[in-house]
């Protein structure tokens, strides 16, 4: 296969550069200790914007309880899981988007009772 160098006609989206934006954002939940939690985003950027997940402005320690994962198959879908809840994950979760055009973040709380 022959590599050219011309922009593609075909696929604008092949030569078309953006900052990241958010088609979904983060929204406020409330949930009962002992709950799975799931905070989706829907990020669009190119290149593909790289995701950081915070709690209260510090990055989130992925583990046990803890993972992210980007959707296969759904563009842009991003997802922090918490598995059975606690208190301790009470606070303010921020989703940062960063590409070499800019950054964008969304926040919203997470309360567990």
């Amino acid at each position: 296969m022959k590599l050219s160098l011309e922009p593609s006609r075909g696929s604008p989206e092949s030569t078309f550069k953006a900052a990241p934006t958010f088609e979904v954002s983060l929204s406020d939940q409330s949930v009962l200790e002992g709950q799975d939690v799931s905070m989706s985003v829907r990020v669009r950027g190119e290149p593909k914007p790289i995701i950081y997940w915070l709690r209260n402005r510090q990055p989130v320690k992925y583990g046990r309880r803890h993972h992210a994962e980007e959707a296969e198959g759904v563009r842009g879908l991003f997802t922090l899981h918490i598995l059975a809840a606690e208190r301790t994950d009470t606070g303010f979760y921020t989703c940062k988007a960063v590409n070499e055009y800019g950054t964008k973040q969304c926040e919203a709380k997470l309360e567990v009772r």
